[in-house]
């Protein structure tokens, strides 16, 4: 509720249209990022009418691309990859080469999702010539992670191994903190060390994913974390340890809107 005060009193005090659309935009993300049930597409949609209508086409890509995410992880694929292929024309339409990139990383992404394996990892091997191995920009980390986990999905380990490497080197050297990459790059490479039976890494990896999670309010990959320890315990007959990260991974669940995980959970 204090937050929530500060929030509105700040904006408030913005009289620029373009800053109070993107004062609105950055609120909606760490709403939908901290589980915030409040905020809904609805209120995406309104965004990309605002951007449309004042001809703000930069804006109007950030306000779609969030609809994808959104649609995303509300689990309507269809919906999802629609939106992804709208923003690839409207950034090809005006050469914005930052949209360009996360379409192009995003359609994959939306295959791999949703389970169409071969899909993602035809697409994903299809675009890598349009990103590179600098860890230093964003979009490059998040496709790195993507052609990693199209790997691990074909049992290609020691490729996406020695990818999620390289990445958490660099996390490890940064001091510019990425904790999304950071925290799927943890749990996807403990997967990899349970399929190669290393589950003593693979706990490692689950147990630091769980902690930064909760230390910076990503109740996602904490949950995300969580059933992977459950997992794990269940593989090893470790039952009450189980009991008791269901028992967590249920609390966080209520704070989790993401219908993949719910599922799982289930």
């Amino acid at each position: 509720d204090a937050l929530e005060r500060q929030y509105s009193n700040a904006f408030n005090r913005i009289s620029n249209s373009l800053y109070k659309h993107r004062w609105k935009r950055i609120h909606l993300i760490e709403s939908f990022r901290t589980g915030n049930k409040k905020a809904e597409l609805s209120s995406v949609l309104h965004l990309i009418e605002e951007a449309e209508q004042n001809g703000w086409i930069e804006e109007l890509l950030r306000a779609l691309f969030l609809k994808h995410i959104v649609e995303k992880f509300s689990g309507h694929f269809s919906a999802a990859l629609a939106t992804a292929q709208q923003v690839k024309l409207l950034a090809t339409q005006h050469n914005h080469t930052y949209y360009k990139l996360q379409s192009a990383w995003s359609v994959p992404h939306i295959y791999h999702f949703f389970g169409e394996k071969k899909r993602a990892y035809e697409e994903c091997v299809r675009v890598e010539k349009l990103f590179k191995n600098d860890y230093s920009q964003a979009i490059n980390r998040t496709y790195y992670v993507l052609l990693a986990d199209c790997y691990a999905a074909f049992e290609q380990y020691d490729k996406a191994l020695k990818i999620y490497g390289q990445l958490l080197n660099y996390f490890n050297q940064s001091t510019l903190p990425d904790h999304a990459v950071q925290l799927s790059v943890l749990i996807n490479t403990a997967y990899v060390c349970e399929q190669k039976k290393d589950l003593k890494k693979a706990e490692t990896y689950l147990t630091e994913a769980h902690k930064i999670a909760s230390k910076v309010n990503q109740p996602m990959y904490a949950l995300g974390a969580l059933l992977g320890l459950a997992e794990l315990y269940h593989k090893t007959s470790r039952y009450s340890e189980m009991k008791k990260i269901i028992v967590a991974a249920e609390k966080v669940s209520v704070l989790v809107k993401a219908a993949v995980y719910e599922v799982k959970l289930l």
